[in-house]
């Protein structure tokens, strides 16, 4: 199926990265209008040249997440490895902490709540990815994603704090560090709005495909 999409990404603007935290409130129900087909993601990444892993929540009605969201991991985007992780749910409206972070040949993953307690954490094998971050680079992402045609919109993807670190450093994603990019299919749509509070770790963005 093709799909239209509008995303925000904050990404590293070099390799040597090993691991990413961030914090966000997730939209709540009121801040959602999406439908069957259409689908949420609010993700941390890690890329390199043999692997692109990706995880964090998502909401999608047409696999059973359209009241609470999911949370998935995808060792390769766009590959057949891509899968929810079942058991577990989290509340719209709701503040967590995502942490993802590289170890020789495999990647170690949680989920917080606002208190600071663990509700989920697994490692995941990733062949290539490193501890050193050599050729590495680390991205947060809120996409949102509608049959070719349709509408949807998300606001409030409040991402309030961001963290990127190499082995030796763990600092906050800023215009120093990181490059902000704005993408939408069709290309140049106004479909993303984004408020800033700290540039970029710190800010609230709407999606709204139309």
């Amino acid at each position: 199926m093709a799909y239209d999409f509008a995303y925000r990404r904050i990404k590293t603007s070099s390799t040597g990265y090993r691991k990413i935290e961030a914090t966000i409130t997730l939209p709540s129900l009121n801040d959602i209008n999406i439908e069957s087909g259409a689908a949420l993601y609010e993700y941390l990444g890690c890329d390199g040249s043999t692997f692109d892993f990706e995880f964090g929540f998502g909401l999608a009605p047409s696999d059973g997440y359209s009241t609470k969201y999911g949370i998935y991991r995808s060792i390769n985007v766009g590959g057949s490895d891509w899968q929810w992780i079942p058991g577990y749910t989290f509340d719209p409206g709701s503040t967590y902490r995502l942490l993802i972070a590289a170890e020789n040949g495999y990647i170690k993953c949680y989920v917080y709540n606002a208190s600071g307690t663990l509700l989920y954490s697994n490692n995941f094998t990733v062949s290539g990815i490193r501890f050193d971050g050599s050729g590495q680079r680390v991205r947060r992402v809120s996409t949102l994603l509608v049959p070719s045609g349709g509408s949807a919109n998300v606001n409030n993807n409040r991402w309030i704090t961001t963290l990127v670190g190499t082995p030796t450093t763990f600092v906050n994603a800023t215009s120093s560090n990181c490059t902000a990019t704005n993408e939408t299919n069709p290309s140049g749509q106004p479909w993303i709005s984004v408020t800033t509070f700290n540039t970029y770790y710190n800010e609230n963005i709407n999606l709204d495909i139309r």
